[in-house]
């Protein structure tokens, strides 16, 4: 999938896919997380994105990681 294969090797390994289930079922939960993994960049409208902490909450975060440091 990373590697362009020399045709020998390409079709030695269709061949199994085509007779071994597990590998490729694994193969087809490798191209959803390679899918998954190429978004780029979340709505613009979500949320979670948009939201930011407040200056006295950074602050208070501030605080407290000086505060445990040794």
């Amino acid at each position: 999938m990373d590697a362009p294969l020399p045709g020998h090797h390409r079709l030695m390994i269709t061949i199994h896919l085509l007779m071994c289930k597990y590998c490729n079922r694994f193969r087809k939960q490798l191209l959803i997380i390679r899918q998954a993994a190429r978004i780029e960049k979340p709505a613009e409208d979500d949320p979670c994105q948009t939201a930011s902490l407040s200056k006295a909450t950074r602050e208070r975060i501030k605080k407290v990681v000086k505060e445990e440091r040794p």
